[in-house]
């Protein structure tokens, strides 16, 4: 019987003690900021290589992109640049060609 006193009188006072700690309100906000900024720093230092990736990606697949768009316009069919016509009926070239009136 008296272990049962003894261990009702411990409960007691333990929860009494509790009763007696005054709170500080703001200990819960400075925990969770505390455990945020470890989760953020880990999480922005990961995320920062991926951003970075990203972006080299982005810049070599538009570049690739632009030299494809660029070659589409690239013909190998080479056609000539001379351009055969009937020279007389463009002009009367007979006037030149005469050597009588010389």
């Amino acid at each position: 019987m008296k272990t049962n006193k003894d261990i009702n009188h411990l409960i007691d006072a333990v929860i009494q003690g509790e009763r007696n700690i005054i709170s500080n309100p703001f200990l819960s906000t400075r925990i969770i900021a505390a455990i945020e900024s470890k989760n953020y720093t880990k999480n922005n230092r990961f995320s920062a290589v991926w951003k970075i990736a990203a972006i080299i990606i982005g810049f070599t697949v538009t570049i690739l992109t632009g030299i494809a768009a660029g070659n589409l316009y690239n013909n190998n069919i080479k056609t000539p640049d001379v351009v055969l016509l009937n020279d007389a009926t463009m002009e009367n070239f007979n006037f030149y060609a005469q050597t009588e009136n010389e």
